[in-house]
């Protein structure tokens, strides 16, 4: 329904600027421009209608995210790295750092039927600190992109100031984060679903040869 929508839309309009049609109009002058105004007024519905199925289905997966949790890998058929951690993503990414045997690694683990093994053992995780700093860095660089494109200029050079600055303090942070015990990471893997625990155990040296193509 989106790209159906969108696609009525801009087709009417790009036929209308062909047309003659200028942007903005007070009154309709020219009758020959109402069979393109009513398919863009039907590609506006659908495209509303889409809006509506979006917002559907994120209440619907709020509403059920307990009785249908989503697997790792939705499709089943995915082949990197990044599909091999729970949805949704735990903080720390990895329970164990992946041990990599292909490029292609979650493939060549389900091949190789070592997909959902779980890790023998967890290590303890270094994790930094939650900061503000960031944050406002990006709010900060909005401001500067923002008053550059309107031309507010003390807009944007507040922007790049405050920006700099918070560079500046956050390069002498000197916080050391905090480590996440291999106790509690177990435990978290512990309450996710079977299917979202990856197998770290090297592989048999036979099957480092195996190559996924």
């Amino acid at each position: 329904t989106f790209s159906g929508g969108t696609f009525l839309v801009f087709a009417a309009m790009f036929g209308l600027g062909f047309m003659g049609e200028t942007r903005r109009l007070d009154y309709l002058y020219d009758t020959s421009w109402f069979p393109l105004l009513v398919v863009e007024e039907i590609g506006i519905g659908v495209y509303c209608l889409s809006l509506l199925f979006f917002v559907a289905m994120i209440f619907l997966s709020i509403r059920d995210r307990k009785k249908h949790p989503a697997a790792p890998d939705a499709w089943g058929t995915s082949r990197t790295l990044e599909w091999m951690t729970r949805t949704p993503v735990p903080f720390y990414n990895f329970a164990v750092t992946p041990h990599v045997n292909a490029r292609d690694e979650l493939a060549w683990r389900r091949q190789n039927g070592v997909a959902d093994i779980a890790p023998d053992h967890y290590e303890a995780v270094h994790m930094p600190n939650n900061s503000l700093l960031p944050f406002m860095m990006g709010v900060m660089s909005f401001l500067f992109g923002f008053g550059m494109v309107w031309r507010i200029w003390w807009m944007a050079a507040l922007g790049i100031v405050v920006t700099i600055a918070l560079v500046i303090v956050h390069s002498f942070s000197n916080d050391p984060g905090y480590v996440l015990s291999a106790e509690d990471i177990e435990r978290m893997e512990g309450r996710a679903t079977p299917l979202s625990i990856v197998d770290e155990t090297p592989a048999p040296a036979i099957l480092d040869e195996v190559k996924v193509h």
